[in-house]
Parts: structure tokens; C-alpha cells; sequence
């Protein structure tokens, strides 16, 4: 990989870590940016400022450099940003895909997610599922269209291989994101209590090394799962409350008791413009089974880091950057 890089999504949580993963390889660094963050500040990086739905923009991102990482994704479950979550995470891909076919782009690593796949009733996720179906969660539709269209790329002779993260923790999550919001509501004890379920977590820097090693070293078309560690969220409050020393939420909300009441929080969240952690959606997710990760460690030498590691190094990270109060 000797020519220039394009990094979609470059400001997000994933895409400052893996921005700062490959100028670490002294790659030369083009960064597709629609709103500027301080995730960037300071980074060596040429800068094009545009929206992924604008084809022309995402032709001229493309235009000069060899290699592209996409990365750039709606994550929301508001209802008011359907639109714009098919449209930045298909329509966007299809802008990416076509400008790399046409510009002779060497690979493309794209950043699916585990959303884009059917989930099973039991055992864990696995490469081997099928796409998830058109009456899912926008998200997840959106992320499965987005997918296709990258295999359908392949098919016309691109060369592109794809990654599957479950849930991100980590350092430089500036936003923070949603899960970097549930960490610090833990850690600041806002959260009186914790609702039955788990979920796959993962290390960002984990993952920007599993998109790396997909690059360097996956196959075309194909697919590698970046898993994590599967923990309850009694569980992951307990780590939390380890790592920090605040105080684990005493109360456990069953889920046909969250179930319920869901739909309230649903309506809040329409009628505030606000997006709640418990939500109708939030609560299907955290009934998902394990995430597995045997085939990104067989063929990539993929392998996620201990969970405390993660936790200590992100609290470390917040508390630097003035988010724990």
C-alpha cells in the first residue's frame, strides 16, 4: 500500500483511531469530512470537506488516491433521520463504489456492520448468515443494502473486502458515541439501574487493526466479523464500576418490564429531538447472541484485547479530555 489513502467517516470514533493507524504506517492520508471534528486537529492529513450523498464530491475524494477505507455511516435510530441514514449509508456506498470502479481504485476495505446480517435465535453470529431482512431497523436495512452494493461491485471486478464490527468502545471517541455515552453514565452513576440483556463489545483500536489486516491480508468479496467480548450489562456495569470505582447501578429492570414501557421512551425521544439509550430498538440489540470472530483470527491473526485494558484506557482517555463530570 504505497499510494494515497482515502479515509471516509475519517472523523468519527473508528476513523480517528484508524486515520491515526495508518499515518503510524507513513501512509499519505486524504480524509472525506462532512462536519469537522477535533478528532482530526492536528493529524497530517489533506482535507476534503463534502457530504458522501454528493456524488460529484465523492468522485473527486476518489480521484488521485489508490486505496479507500469506507467508513463513513449514519448510526441513529430517530425516526425523523430514515432518510438520511439509507441515504448517507446506501447511497453514499453506491457514490463510493462507483467512483472507486471508475478511478481504478486498487481495494476498498468497507465497514459493514453486524447489523447488516440476519441475527440467529441462539449459538453466535457468524460470516454464514444471510443479509438482514427489509423489515429490520432502518440501521440495519440500511447497512445490509449498503453491503450488497459492495459485493455487487466486486462481481463488476473491484477489488474490496468488508469488516462486520459489533458494539465500539474506546478512546477518541469525541462525539462520544452511544456506547461511549452509556460508559460515562456508568461511570457518573446517572444510570440507577440496568436493564437484562448483553451485548458484543469491541476495542476501537482493535478494530481499526482488524480493518488493517482485512486490507492487507483478507480475501476479495469476502466478510470477517470483528467480535469482542460478550457481557451482560449487569456484567459490563460491574467492570465499569471496577475500573472507575463508582458505584454499580443497584436495580435490574427486567426486559418484558423494559419491554413495555419502551414505547414511552420512544415517544420522548420524537418529541425532544433527542435520542434515548433505552429505546424499542436498544432493547431488541441487546437480546443479540454472541458475535463471533474465528474467521478474522484464522485468516487475519485478529484478536481482540482484554476488556479491562479497554476500560481502563478509555476512562483514562475521558477523564484527559475533561468528560468525566
Amino acid at each position: 500500500m504505497s499510494g494515497k489513502v482515502l479515509i471516509t467517516g475519517a472523523n468519527g470514533h473508528l476513523g480517528a483511531n484508524l486515520t491515526r493507524a495508518l499515518l503510524r504506517r507513513g501512509k499519505a492520508i486524504r480524509v472525506l469530512v462532512h462536519e469537522p471534528t477535533q478528532a482530526l486537529d492536528g493529524l497530517e492529513v489533506e482535507t476534503v470537506h463534502g457530504d458522501i450523498r454528493d456524488a460529484d464530491i465523492v468522485d473527486q475524494a476518489v480521484s488521485g488516491c489508490e486505496y479507500v477505507f469506507h467508513l463513513a455511516a449514519k448510526i441513529t435510530i430517530l425516526p425523523k433521520y430514515r432518510q438520511d441514514v439509507h441515504d448517507i449509508n446506501v447511497g453514499g456506498t453506491k457514490h463510493i463504489t462507483s467512483a472507486c470502479l471508475n478511478h481504478g481504485v486498487k481495494r476498498l476495505l468497507h465497514c459493514s456492520s453486524v447489523h447488516a446480517l440476519q441475527q440467529p435465535t441462539d449459538g453466535e453470529l457468524t460470516e454464514t448468515q444471510p443479509f438482514a431482512s427489509m423489515d429490520t431497523p432502518p440501521y440495519d436495512r440500511s447497512k445490509s443494502q449498503g453491503e450488497q452494493l459492495v459485493h455487487s461491485a466486486v462481481e463488476q471486478g473491484l477489488d474490496a473486502v468488508i469488516v462486520n464490527p459489533c458494539a465500539i468502545i474506546g478512546p477518541y471517541d469525541y462525539a462520544p458515541s452511544r456506547m461511549g455515552r452509556v460508559l460515562l453514565d456508568m461511570a457518573l452513576e446517572r444510570m440507577p439501574a440496568v436493564i437484562d440483556g448483553a451485548y458484543t463489545f469491541v476495542d476501537v483500536r482493535d478494530v481499526a487493526d482488524g480493518c488493517l489486516r482485512a486490507f492487507d491480508n483478507g480475501t476479495t468479496g469476502e466478510r470477517y466479523l470483528l467480535g469482542g467480548h460478550h457481557l451482560t450489562i449487569r456484567e459490563l456495569a460491574e467492570r465499569v464500576s471496577t475500573v472507575t470505582g463508582a458505584k454499580s447501578p443497584r436495580f435490574s429492570c427486567p426486559w418484558w418490564v423494559a419491554r413495555a414501557i419502551a414505547p414511552i421512551s420512544d415517544l420522548y425521544g420524537v418529541v425532544t429531538n433527542t435520542e434515548p439509550l433505552f429505546t424499542t430498538v436498544s432493547l431488541d440489540i441487546i437480546r443479540q447472541v454472541p458475535t463471533g470472530y474465528a474467521k478474522a483470527a484464522k485468516e487475519l491473526g485478529y484478536m481482540p484485547r482484554p476488556f479491562d485494558n479497554t476500560l481502563t484506557d478509555t476512562f483514562e482517555w475521558f477523564q484527559l479530555h475533561g468528560m468525566m463530570s
